[in-house]
């Protein structure tokens, strides 16, 4: 199998191994797949794609697959194989807007905007991020590592509540975002919108407990409050659990181990590219 994984390069140095189109290229490759990468940023990248490049460069590949960009899509109506794209941020953008650049086929990652067998989660890759020995006697009691967006109230009340164990990693990202997550005893998360984003897989890919706001995806995806994560709806809720689980340290080590089991048999990179070799 032939695959060209189409994305822009990523931006910031730290996190480039991180980039979706890296990740998922080891996972097709973990299958046999023989992968390039092509877009803004990367080697040999031509803004203007002419109808050569069009019949002998993308029509080589047996798929074409592309993956969410920020501000930049070819048109791949003029392409003849097999072309699908993984629509990362529709809840940020809608839907629709991936319709408009010729492809067979729009997966994407949040399940509300899926049609029948075109749901593709978001997942994290294993190979980059996992538990870390050096993390074993974690360091943090509850933590957050990313961005605060629409969060700063649940933040604001994890500190007051918290004042002694809570952390606060803002814009912590690559390697060392795997070892913030990897020093908390609990990683706080919430969703935006109708989307699961990345750091419910890699929180449990850490083998760190998740704290999480309830998600009516998380049923089809194996994600069951108190059993691999512990699931919240309201502040009150999220401080009392985030309060019992750093109190009970059987209970916590129990659901951690039981969430990072889930995430590594079903939500890799590797499980990903099984399931779009499947769709072809």
């Amino acid at each position: 199998m032939n695959i060209l994984i189409i994305q822009e390069n990523g931006h910031h140095d730290l996190n480039r191994n991180f980039r979706e189109c890296f990740c998922l290229k080891r996972g097709f490759e973990h299958h046999g797949a023989e992968v390039e990468i092509w877009g803004k940023g990367h080697d040999d990248f031509d803004p203007n794609p002419d109808q050569r490049m069009y019949d002998q460069y993308f029509s080589h590949f047996d798929l074409v697959f592309a993956i969410e960009n920020w501000d930049w899509m070819p048109d791949m109506s003029k392409v003849d194989t097999k072309k699908f794209i993984w629509a990362i941020d529709a809840h940020c953008k809608g839907p629709r807007v991936y319709e408009q650049y010729g492809f067979d086929k729009v997966l994407h990652a949040s399940s509300v905007f899926a049609e029948k067998d075109c749901w593709l989660p978001n997942c994290y890759d294993d190979t980059i991020i996992y538990p870390l020995e050096t993390m074993y006697y974690k360091s943090h009691g509850i933590g957050f590592c990313g961005n605060v967006a629409n969060r700063k109230p649940y933040i604001d009340m994890l500190k007051a509540n918290f004042p002694r164990k809570f952390r606060f990693d803002e814009f912590v990202i690559g390697p060392n975002m795997v070892e913030a997550v990897n020093s908390y005893l609990v990683h706080w998360n919430a969703n935006i919108g109708v989307d699961v984003n990345y750091r419910n897989f890699e929180t449990m890919g850490c083998h760190t407990m998740l704290l999480t706001s309830a998600h009516p995806a998380y049923g089809p995806l194996g994600i069951k409050d108190g059993v691999n994560c512990l699931t919240y709806s309201n502040t009150m809720e999220m401080v009392n659990k985030a309060r019992y689980a750093l109190d009970n340290d059987n209970y916590r080590d129990d659901i951690a181990r039981a969430g990072y089991n889930l995430v590594k048999k079903h939500h890799t990179y590797k499980n990903r590219a099984q399931t779009i070799l499947e769709m072809i």
